[in-house]
């Protein structure tokens, strides 16, 4: 399903460059670099939410973008892009049935505190993840070196995409014509390009900012370079500009083509190898406390929470506990750092699967850490 959304993101980026009057070629060759990008296929290949929203959001403007002549079609124009536009801010489009549910079940406020604290983290009220929290998980720079391989030119693309958003913005507070042109088109490229990046803005200063957020800024960034590109000179005034620029775009293309094979050719699968060990290995009946959602919904049987001291593992019975040292590190690991510490130092490793995503994925034995002779780090540090 998400892979089917970043698939539509893709035709509709495209199409919405040609009816803002970008020359064929160049809209192509967005497209191609938005379908060959490895920092959007590798979340169009997870259980996010940015895909969908950022699918709508492309339907939307397409949408917008056809300028019907006639009253009637404006009006369903209009009314079928603000159900678009809905659907990417509820990022589900059955969500009213949802909250309804929910309140008729007396579940409103469970719902309504998690809600809050959605809120809390989108102002940067209230910090437990991504790269301006302070658990001690890894910078944002970090992350950028660690990952330059892989996305060297998503990055390239989301700098020039920015510089080229703040040039069409310039350009438009100029009222330059060429720029907005006769039709909606371009106006909505811009418009969808600046919000997105003055939203990407205040989450990297102050709000909560993780790396799959960076999602629709690099869809943009892509489609304001395109439309910046398109409104140089006729390619007959700068035949070597045009010569560089294309030899400069079909690296790009190669190089996400190589960074794709690795990817879809390389085996990145310690989940699948801990689920077949602990078949053989871990006793029937035994409860294993996972640390993140990724080894909940893989290990059978796995319980998940928010593990703050060993008296909630042996609360709830606990033989064994599964880590992921990457997300660990990152600071998105389901267990207090005091308490993972103990883990790691007093728990028995009994087994070990490497993996590139997870990073190292162990399992600890805990059943004499938590024996009720044991002594431990009992609260938080």
């Amino acid at each position: 399903m998400i892979a089917v959304c970043g698939a539509v993101t893709v035709a509709a980026v495209t199409a919405l460059l040609r009816r803002a009057g970008v020359r064929g070629p160049i809209a192509v060759a967005a497209g191609l670099l938005l379908a060959l990008d490895p920092f959007l296929n590798r979340f169009d290949s997870r259980v996010m939410l940015e895909a969908q929203a950022t699918t709508a959001t492309a339907l939307g403007m397409l949408l917008l973008a056809r300028t019907p002549a006639i009253g009637r079609g404006r009006t369903a124009t209009g009314v079928g892009a603000g159900l678009l536009f809905a659907v990417a801010v509820t990022t589900l489009a059955g969500y009213a049935v949802y909250v309804v549910t929910v309140a008729a079940c007396g579940e409103w406020r469970p719902w309504w505190a998690q809600k809050s604290d959605g809120i809390a983290r989108a102002l940067g009220l209230k910090q437990i993840s991504g790269f301006n929290s302070r658990d001690g998980s890894v910078g944002f720079t970090d992350r950028l070196v660690a990952q330059l391989g892989q996305f060297a030119v998503s990055y390239v693309l989301i700098v020039l995409g920015c510089a080229a958003t703040l040039w069409l913005v310039w350009s438009g507070i100029r009222r330059r014509r060429h720029v907005t042109g006769s039709g909606p088109g371009r106006t909505l490229v811009i418009a969808w390009a600046s919000c997105t990046l003055l939203h990407l803005t205040y989450t990297v200063t102050l709000g909560t900012v993780e790396e799959q957020m960076f999602y629709p800024l690099l869809v943009t960034s892509v489609a304001a370079l395109a439309l910046a590109a398109g409104l140089l000179p006729p390619p007959r005034t700068r035949r070597p500009a045009v010569w560089a620029a294309a030899a400069i775009t079909a690296a790009a293309l190669v190089l996400n083509a190589v960074v794709w094979a690795r990817v879809h050719t390389r085996h990145d699968d310690a989940l699948r190898r801990t689920l077949a060990w602990t078949r053989t290995h871990v006793p029937s009946g035994s409860v294993i406390a996972a640390t993140d959602e990724g080894t909940s919904f893989v290990l059978p049987g796995a319980r998940l929470a928010d593990w703050h001291t060993l008296s909630d593992l042996r609360r709830d019975r606990v033989d064994y506990v599964v880590v992921s040292t990457e997300l660990l590190a990152q600071g998105y690991a389901r267990i207090d750092r005091g308490l993972s510490s103990t883990v790691l130092r007093k728990g028995r490793l009994v087994h070990s699967e490497p993996g590139r995503t997870t990073g190292a994925l162990r399992v600890y034995d805990v059943r004499s850490l938590l024996a009720p002779a044991s002594t431990g780090t009992e609260s938080r540090p």
